[in-house]
């Protein structure tokens, strides 16, 4: 929608350098100092190659390919996290989403919650994640699900974006936390973005007691 292309053009006037050339890369970049550590966990092996690779052996570049088959069947390779795209269908159910919304997914990687959120719920979904290639792989796999008008990737770190303040119906994270060293700057961020009225909607792997949760 129209708000969702003002966020991304303003990302754009912004863009720096940060994670990559935007010329380059193909994706939007905020200036940022992302962790090399975690960049490299997730980029060892050529992980593009490997997600082409797949992406072959699946039919999913064809040439025509109609993308609503690319909708149906990228679930099944993009939901990188426990219960798949179950968990992302149980997770969406509790988050109130209208069509129209705009959602922000916090370390968002690869773009598959953010696709099916797009998909099924008809909200715009901007997706932050400090990894270059995984930004790349997103808009890609965006492109390929013919969903380039709701979902975008920006490289960025989760808790240092360049968002106006309140611009965010939705904050979404998924299991994605354990990945970001500073949780408290993540979170006070995601309040900063969120609207008033918005909603952090998350999921992830915590320590407990072990007792039964309400």
């Amino acid at each position: 929608g129209e708000n969702f292309h003002r966020i991304q053009s303003r990302c754009r006037i912004r863009a720096g350098h940060g994670c990559g050339s935007p010329a380059r890369a193909g994706f939007l970049t905020i200036p940022t100092t992302p962790s090399s550590v975690v960049i490299d966990h997730y980029t060892s092996g050529d992980v593009e190659s490997r997600v082409a690779a797949a992406l072959a052996a699946a039919g999913l570049e064809a040439p025509g390919l109609d993308p609503a088959a690319a909708r149906k069947a990228l679930p099944a390779l993009d939901q990188l996290h426990p219960r798949g795209v179950a968990g992302t269908d149980a997770l969406a159910d509790r988050a109130a989403l209208a069509p129209g919304m705009q959602v922000l997914d916090m370390a968002g990687g690869i773009g598959g919650p953010a696709r099916r959120l797009a998909d099924r719920h008809g909200v715009s979904v901007t997706v932050v994640d400090v990894t270059p290639a995984f930004c790349r792989l997103c808009d890609r796999l965006t492109a390929l699900a013919g969903l380039t008008g709701q979902v975008r990737a920006v490289c960025a770190d989760v808790c240092h974006t360049d968002f106006d303040d309140g611009v965010f119906d939705r904050i979404w994270i998924q299991y994605a936390l354990m990945n970001v060293p500073d949780k408290a700057g993540a979170f006070a961020e995601a309040f900063r973005l969120l609207r008033p009225g918005g909603l952090l909607v998350a999921c992830d792997v915590v320590a407990g007691n072990g007792a039964a949760l309400d």
